[in-house]
């Protein structure tokens, strides 16, 4: 006993010790009101800071900021007798003697202590009571002091217990050793009294807050935990409310409930539960009309506290298992673990609208690739149109030409007809004369077919077809079509070819349509030179990108600068009957086989010269199979 009064004595001359410089630093400064925070309890605790914290904002917001706090600390542990009391009591008398509060406000259960040291600390000065636990009644409330209380909802906290585990059996109490603790523990049983008849109810015998671990660990499965405050355990170890909370709910075999709202968040599943918060409107007013000393407009001793509501961990109903559905609708559901919806709600709706936007995107962009697909696709079939009508007015102009091709081969069959006629009408004819005579027909006859064939195949309307083309060859079909038309005009057309050329990647009847249109176009444009200069000379070669070039030169008069920038435009012609179409067809037939095509011009005539891509495997097997001959020149003139 001798060495807990020294322990208290040291004690309280430490906080005297400490006080004394703050009054000191303050006795110059003007004082108006000061308010007394008594604590029933550790004043560093977190629990009671969080009180002090909401009291002093509750109290400043109604009363003004010109107002000084202080906080002591009635701690019941270290006042176990009298004496010890007593010495605490003069303490409090010597340092508050030169600064008496104007207002004391307790808090927790502390009317006993009220009862006792009220006339002797501060008889004259107002006081007030926060935290007083509703089911005590107003005749636990000292008198002349106003009260706030607080409802316990033990019963409530059952009930939802009950909820959460519908085959619930068994409750078990926790509680402290302190003096409040078992005041507490005293209301939780007078209400739990009605539960007895159909639950099972346990309380745990007061221990050390290690066997209270062990004790809680081994409790059966179809019973749930009440935990009340532990602020000492029976060794005298002191605890903060939500740090015993937090032990004892982690060591819990079962859920653990709690009707004070400081044990959801440090281990309980939930409870019927009293906020502290919700009565920082009533302290206000209560203090500010203390303060102002209107006794007159004082409320009855005890205030009615407001409704218990029900709150639950949602974090502990995951730890549990337990389902949501089992939840009342009404309860409050703290720390929430948000979804990846709630989370992420802004960065998503974000990405979305984006996505959205790049949906509309790629779909306006398909829809006009299939419209630009249609348009070119159109563009072509009315081209091949175009290009077909070019070629039939083509032929057109060269009906002579073609009336004289397959006139030869007609008239030769005649001939021989004839002949062989003769010599069977004789009787001399022998029977080789005879077979040499109709082998002559077959050839002409085939002659006249090849010619026929060839027309058909220039004139033919037909999809285009990309295959291996030999170019030579197509060149010299289209100089033997001409050749009559240009003799009839006294052009000679001229082939100067490279017969070591690969083969070229295109359509044989639109390559030769470029061809007959630049060749007749050559032809044409000498209609006024002098006989010896009317030449048309036709060359192919290989250039060094491995491209094939074919030009088509004249000896004309040329063309104006200001008219050969234009020669490619569509209905531009030079001519006065032209209709301006072939050299525009005849470029997009190249453009459209991955060439170009171009004009060079100048006194000594006009050269059109067009690119073709060559096929690379028939390069290689061309370059195999004529890399012995080498190039030659052929040149042949139409007779």
């Amino acid at each position: 006993m001798a060495s807990r009064q020294l322990t208290l004595s040291l004690m309280l001359a430490c906080l005297a010790a400490w006080a004394l410089p703050s009054h000191s630093q303050n006795a110059g400064a003007p004082v108006h009101r000061r308010v007394m925070l008594l604590f029933d309890g550790n004043v560093l605790q977190p629990s009671m800071q969080q009180q002090s914290a909401l009291t002093q904002a509750a109290i400043a917001a109604a009363a003004g900021s010109d107002i000084e706090f202080y906080a002591e600390d009635i701690d019941s542990r270290l006042l176990q007798d009298a004496p010890q009391e007593e010495r605490f009591i003069g303490l409090l008398q010597a340092r508050y003697a030169m600064a008496a509060p104007d207002l004391v406000v307790a808090h927790g259960q502390m009317q006993q202590f009220i009862q006792r040291n009220r006339a002797r600390l501060w008889p004259s000065q107002r006081w007030m009571m926060v935290g007083v636990v509703a089911a005590q009644g107003a005749a636990a409330v000292p008198e002349g002091i106003p009260a706030i209380s607080i409802a316990m909802d033990v019963p409530g906290t059952v009930k939802l217990a009950r909820t959460l585990q519908p085959g619930l059996s068994r409750l078990y109490v926790v509680s402290g050793s302190a003096p409040s603790d078992r005041e507490l523990l005293r209301i939780a049983q007078s209400g739990l009294e009605k539960l007895r008849a159909d639950l099972e109810v346990h309380v745990l015998p007061e221990a050390s807050m290690a066997d209270l671990q062990r004790a809680v660990r081994a409790l059966p499965g179809d019973a749930a935990l009440l935990l009340m405050p532990v602020t000492h355990d029976a060794a005298g170890q002191t605890f903060d409310p939500a740090e015993a909370t937090a032990l004892l709910a982690a060591a819990a075999g079962v859920p653990s409930y709690s009707p004070f709202e400081g044990s959801i968040g440090a281990g309980a599943i939930g409870g019927a539960v009293a906020t502290f918060t919700g009565q920082q409107q009533q302290i206000g007013r209560i203090a500010s009309q203390l303060l102002r000393d209107n006794p007159g407009a004082l409320p009855v001793p005890l205030l009615p506290a407001a409704p218990a509501t029900c709150a639950i961990d949602w974090r502990q109903l995951q730890r549990w298992n337990i389902s949501l559905q089992r939840v009342p609708a009404e309860c409050r559901q703290l720390f929430r673990q948000p979804g990846f919806w709630q989370s992420y709600r802004t960065p998503l709706s974000v990405i979305g609208l984006v996505g959205l936007l790049l949906l509309g995107l790629i779909v306006a962009l398909l829809l006009e690739r299939k419209r630009k697909h249609e348009i070119e696709a159109e563009m072509t079939q009315q081209r091949a149109q175009l290009a077909h009508a070019a070629r039939l007015a083509t032929v057109g102009e060269l009906s002579a030409s073609i009336a004289h091709e397959i006139a030869q081969p007609l008239a030769a069959i005649l001939s021989n007809a004839e002949a062989g006629e003769k010599l069977l009408s004789s009787g001399r004819g022998s029977q080789q004369d005879i077979h040499d005579i109709l082998a002559a027909i077959r050839e002409d006859d085939e002659r006249a077919c090849v010619v026929i064939q060839r027309l058909r195949e220039l004139l033919r309307r037909a999809p285009v077809r990309m295959e291996p083309v030999d170019i030579n060859e197509s060149i010299g079909l289209v100089v033997r079509l001409v050749s009559g038309s240009a003799n009839q005009r006294g052009v000679q057309v001229e082939s100067r070819l490279d017969f070591g050329l690969p083969r070229v990647r295109g359509d044989a009847v639109q390559l030769q349509q470029v061809l007959l249109n630049l060749i007749m176009n050559a032809v044409e444009a000498m209609s006024g030179s002098p006989v010896e200069r009317r030449r048309v000379v036709v060359d192919s070669s290989v250039q060094p990108d491995g491209t094939v070039e074919v030009g088509v030169r004249d000896r004309g008069h040329g063309i104006p600068a200001d008219q050969l920038r234009r020669i490619f435009e569509p209905f531009f012609s030079t001519k006065q009957d032209g209709m301006g179409l072939g050299l525009s067809i005849s470029r997009s037939i190249v453009s459209a086989h991955g060439g170009r095509l171009w004009a060079e011009s100048g006194r000594e005539g006009t050269a059109f010269r067009f690119t073709l891509v060559a096929c690379e495997q028939e390069n290689e097997m061309e370059a195999a199979s004529d890399a012995a001959s080498g190039p030659a020149v052929n040149t042949a003139r139409a007779t």
